[in-house]
């Protein structure tokens, strides 16, 4: 399935925030912050052709932050789940992104690093 956002709208996979560990341990203690932080960051998927803000310069597939309360939130059904589960997504005007992120061998991705203006 192609999104294709129409105007200058954008849409963004939010971040997921694992609640268990590998080993089956609950998360409990650093999972608030990690899910308030999950829920501001995600991934560009596509753009639509008005997009203008600075946004148009991110590419698709980049790390984005964008305001907590911002756009709209749908659902795609996973093909084949039985559990019905959904790819969450959001739709969101391009203003409402906040910043790129690039990530530094290293990081987490939950430390957003500055990115250098091109200008």
């Amino acid at each position: 399935m192609k999104l294709n956002p129409v105007g200058y709208r954008v849409i963004v996979r939010p971040d997921t925030v694992k609640e268990m560990t590998d080993g089956g341990i609950v998360l409990a203690t650093q999972t608030l912050e990690r899910e308030s932080k999950a829920m501001t960051t995600g991934t560009l998927i596509a753009k639509g052709p008005n997009v203008g803000h600075g946004v148009e310069s991110i590419p698709e597939g980049a790390r984005v932050s964008y305001a907590k309360y911002a756009g709209a939130e749908f659902g795609i059904p996973v093909k084949d789940s039985i559990t019905h589960e959904k790819t969450m997504y959001r739709i969101i005007n391009d203003e409402d992104i906040l910043a790129g992120i690039e990530l530094e061998e290293g990081d987490d991705g939950y430390s957003p690093v500055s990115m250098e203006d091109d200008d």
